[in-house]
């Protein structure tokens, strides 16, 4: 996808993750040196010069080029990365694993993000393998209470996560490292789970309600076994 700030590729991994080569102007890395040179000049002490006085030059020499371009990339990806994730509809959960993979001043900046995303609930329409499987109950695998219990709660709490993820993301926490969807899933349990009814269905797919969900995970479970 190609955006005025930024083009993307999203590729499909395994496990639920999706990796994103995202090229992006060097002037959404630009725009930041101003904000970065100020922040520094904030902090740092130069002698003969008042904090917030020094001259930008000086500035620059006394923290290192390298150093002040990493804080604007990191600034310009901490920016445009939750852009990108809202403008594609992507529903990462936990942080990305972010990696350089090209980087020349004043040119585009390239990188690649690697995330988890809450797997999308699609239950295809098995109704003719339904038939033959409900026509063969006798002799064929059922669908146990626990089994079915089970794949419910599965559905809630990885919505669960993806919902607690989008609550607590930090947008001003710059340094991106590995997913930590199995730490938070730690922090998921019935009361923040969402509601099994009619609502919540409609927001995993094309389903009427929770008679026709249930009904149709049913049947997917059934046709998963044979």
């Amino acid at each position: 996808m190609v955006n005025e700030k930024y083009n993307i590729k999203i590729k499909d991994l395994e496990k639920s993750q999706i990796e994103i080569d995202v090229e992006i102007p060097w002037k959404e890395v630009g725009e930041h040196r101003k904000s970065v040179i100020s922040e520094f000049s904030e902090k740092i002490t130069v002698p003969g010069f008042r904090k917030g006085r020094v001259p930008e030059d000086i500035l620059v020499k006394k923290i290192g080029q390298v150093e002040l371009l990493n804080e604007m990339i990191e600034r310009a990806i901490q920016k445009i990365y939750p852009e990108i994730i809202l403008d594609n509809n992507i529903n990462a959960i936990g942080r990305p694993l972010i990696s350089i993979t090209k980087l020349a001043e004043n040119n585009p900046l390239c990188f690649k993000a690697i995330t988890t995303i809450i797997p999308k609930i699609e239950l295809p329409d098995y109704k003719e393998k339904a038939k033959k499987i409900m026509a063969k109950k006798d002799e064929d695998p059922t669908v146990t209470d626990k089994e079915f219990d089970d794949a419910i709660l599965g559905i809630r709490k990885q919505w669960a996560l993806y919902d607690h993820f989008e609550k607590t993301q930090n947008a001003d926490s710059p340094r991106y490292g590995e997913a930590s969807a199995d730490q938070r899933g730690s922090e998921i349990n019935e009361k923040n789970m969402p509601e099994f009814n009619d609502g919540f269905v409609k927001k995993l797919g094309k389903f009427e309600n929770v008679e026709d969900f249930k009904k149709k995970l049913r049947e997917n479970i059934l046709y998963e076994k044979n």
